[in-house]
């Protein structure tokens, strides 16, 4: 923005884009909070059921010298688990967890793990989307305020923070700086689907580019 003269609207630009990502996380904390209560109270109540009433429930039924039917058979083996068993392998859960922190620190490993999360059902789709949001913002906005097409390529690269997609959007920087339109890199660089794709092409041709990416 200072290198081209125009500071004042692209921090408008920015504080806008802010504001929005505060509304959209605000709207997903706000969406998420009673589903989590849920889930939790739920978890509680099992939790505390196959700790401390089912061994109750046992106790009472050997004291009977009764036989118990199948379900009680299966939650007094759910309760066994729980109090037995649960703990080592919430431990071991924990450490690999801490394992793959670690490991997720290091190059290789937040490459291999970038890409496990673009593959996840439903859930990669959702990543892709906001990554993607993210740097085609930042892309018109800089192509909005007069950087070349290189130089926006290469700073809408790290506003991705998944490793896999920012380096999909340096080869399509290289194939940019080849010459090539930002439709044919973005499609030969897998960043965009096959209708964005058509749209960004649309608006290479019809030089509304920018708002095209908006």
């Amino acid at each position: 923005g200072e290198a081209t003269g125009n500071l004042k609207p692209i921090l408008t630009n920015c504080l806008e884009h802010m504001e929005s990502n505060r509304a959209v996380t605000q709207q997903i904390r706000s969406g998420l909070s009673y589903p989590v209560f849920v889930v939790m109270m739920a978890l509680g109540i099992g939790l505390f059921t196959i700790t401390n009433l089912i061994p109750k429930l046992q106790e009472l039924t050997s004291q009977m010298g009764g036989e118990p039917n199948g379900l009680t058979k299966f939650m007094i083996g759910l309760s066994d688990f729980a109090v037995f068993q649960l703990p080592i392998i919430a431990v071991v859960l924990l450490l690999a967890a801490v394992g793959l922190y670690q490991w997720r620190q290091s190059e290789n490993g937040k490459l291999r793990t970038d890409d496990w999360l673009l593959k996840l059902p439903f859930f990669g789709k959702i990543i892709l989307d906001i990554e993607l949001t993210r740097s085609l913002g930042t892309l018109q906005l800089l192509l909005f305020n007069g950087i070349n097409s290189v130089e926006a390529m290469r700073l809408s690269a790290y506003a991705v923070s998944n490793e896999v997609l920012r380096q999909r959007y340096f080869a399509a920087r290289t194939r940019i700086q080849d010459g090539t339109s930002f439709a044919r890199a973005f499609e030969r660089s897998d960043i965009l689907p096959q209708n964005d794709i058509d749209l960004v092409s649309i608006g290479e041709s019809t030089g509304s580019l920018v708002s095209t990416l908006s």
